[in-house]
């Protein structure tokens, strides 16, 4: 059998670098593939994001229905997003206003879609008329990025996915022979717009919406009872500039009302309060209106440390944060106003030292007051509670009150003894059959008898409850006993009974 040779190995010195380079090659091929974002991963999945609501016709200054945007895959199924996605939303032309909620309105131009959700919803609304292209471009957060959506500046988005669709806001002044406005969505490569609303007649005269202005009013959305509330409006006109001029009235919800663009006012009674507010300029005008709940301030001053070194000390025993600013610590003839920004959390405690304040605290005289000067608490020292009685006294006298209470009980449950007739009675005493002469048992034995039934009578009932117990017993056993059925003679012993009736001979 020939001897086959082993073969030389493929790479030698001189040709190593021809056969190390696929093996780079190869690992690079890898690394980039590790490299890829995990968004880009996604958007294998998730093939396109479409407007599935149908296009709106709403009027000026309404709030349009709920949009909704929906994740589908390449066959147009919805499809759950894997992460958490971002969706930047526009107008154009540009003057609308977008909210994730159209009962509380809250504007916002960058939306979050959960992960493992397919649908998000908002709503549009604009004061000018016109048709309108509302895009929406979304972005896949990558796995790293511990920003919030609204956080993460667009710049910074990866390219992604768009989505288009028109919204018509009020009619328009054009005639039957006039053309569509440009710029709809199917220019853009989105779903194909609605056509406009086509304008309300009167006769023979044309009627469209009338441009309106907008306004905004910023209340916070709760207070406190006798603490000032700042309100504050901005007015938008036609071409979405704020109106410098504008004149706004506002009504307060409770009889007050006041006029000016920021307005301070103090409530005084805790309830649900909806706020208007009506700007004007010129012809124009608009108005917005919100709600404030206002709550009854839940603070005391806790302690009080007299002294240069001391302090005062408050408590919010609320579950809302309470407002400081500007209200005032009182004691003796020394106030201090609390500066603006000081904040105390709810059920949280706030000391504040004489170092800073200069008040020597006086426990009789401190006093907590609102910014108007009414006051909101006042110091009270609590009572200090009575000393514990020593534990010995006490449980000697709960000894005797169980020691008396036992002895009253006990005269209350044993009768008193029978009195013990004399010597020369007991025969006169006795019952005839009892009597020496009827029976033949000496006087002493009775004696015996009589004294043993009185001793059972001061020792208690129980060894006659005992004895009772026994008697039932017995009885109830030889109850049962006469109630077996009896045995049954077998044959052999019926036989022996029969002959032994006859005599043999």
């Amino acid at each position: 059998m020939p001897i086959r040779r082993c073969p030389r190995l493929l790479c030698s010195r001189a040709s190593l670098p021809a056969c190390v380079a696929p093996i780079f090659n190869f690992l690079f091929l890898v690394g980039i593939l590790l490299s890829i974002p995990h968004p880009t991963l996604l958007r294998a999945e998730v093939q396109k994001f479409v407007f599935v609501s149908p296009p709106q016709t709403v009027p000026p200054g309404a709030v349009s229905e709920k949009i909704t945007l929906q994740s589908q895959d390449g066959a147009g199924n919805e499809f759950k997003v894997s992460g958490t996605t971002c969706v930047a939303l526009s107008s154009t032309p540009s003057g609308g206003e977008f909210s994730s909620s159209d009962a509380n309105w809250s504007l916002v131009s960058v939306l979050t879609m959960a992960k493992n959700s397919a649908n998000r919803n908002f709503h549009y609304k604009n004061p000018a008329a016109g048709t309108y292209t509302i895009k929406a471009t979304v972005a896949l957060r990558p796995e790293g990025e511990e920003r919030s959506c609204p956080s993460w500046p667009l710049a910074e988005w990866s390219s992604g996915f768009e989505a288009t669709q028109s919204i018509t806001i009020g009619g328009t002044v054009e005639n039957a022979s006039s053309t569509p406005p440009s710029g709809n969505a199917a220019e853009e490569g989105g779903s194909e717009a609605a056509p406009p609303s086509p304008p309300a007649t009167q006769g023979s005269n044309t009627v469209s919406y009338k441009p309106q202005i907008s306004v905004s009013a910023l209340v916070p959305s709760r207070g406190i009872v006798g603490a000032p509330v700042l309100f504050d409006a901005t007015a938008i006109g036609l071409k979405k500039e704020p109106l410098m001029s504008a004149r706004y009235t506002w009504s307060f919800g409770d009889g007050g009302f006041g006029e000016g663009k920021k307005i301070v006012h103090t409530y005084h009674y805790p309830a649900v309060y909806v706020v208007m507010v009506d700007a004007s300029s010129g012809e124009w005008s608009a108005s917005d209106r919100k709600e404030i709940v206002i709550a009854q301030p839940e603070l005391r001053i806790s302690t009080v440390k007299e002294g240069g070194d001391g302090f005062i000390e408050l408590r919010n025993g609320g579950a809302d944060e309470v407002d400081l600013s500007n209200w005032q610590l009182r004691s003796g003839t020394r106030t201090f106003s609390i500066p603006e920004g000081t904040r105390i959390g709810a059920q949280k405690a706030v000391p504040f030292p004489a170092l800073i304040t200069n008040i020597s605290a006086d426990s009789r005289s401190t006093t907590l007051l609102y910014p108007n000067g009414d006051t909101v608490t006042k110091y009270e020292e609590r009572p200090a509670a009575p000393p514990p009685a020593p534990v010995k006294k006490a449980e000697e006298q709960a000894t005797q009150t169980g020691a008396a209470k036992k002895e009253t009980l006990r005269k209350e449950t044993i009768p008193p003894s029978p009195p013990v007739p004399p010597a020369d009675e007991d025969a006169r005493s006795l019952p005839p059959e009892l009597s020496p002469t009827a029976s033949s048992t000496p006087l002493s034995q009775v004696r015996e008898l009589i004294g043993a039934a009185g001793a059972s009578q001061t020792v208690g009932a129980m060894p006659w409850l005992l004895a009772l117990g026994l008697f039932l017993a017995v009885s109830i056993g030889g109850y049962i006993m006469m109630l077996r059925p009896k045995k049954e003679e077998s044959a052999a012993e019926k036989l022996q009974k029969e002959a032994a009736e006859f005599e043999i001979e």
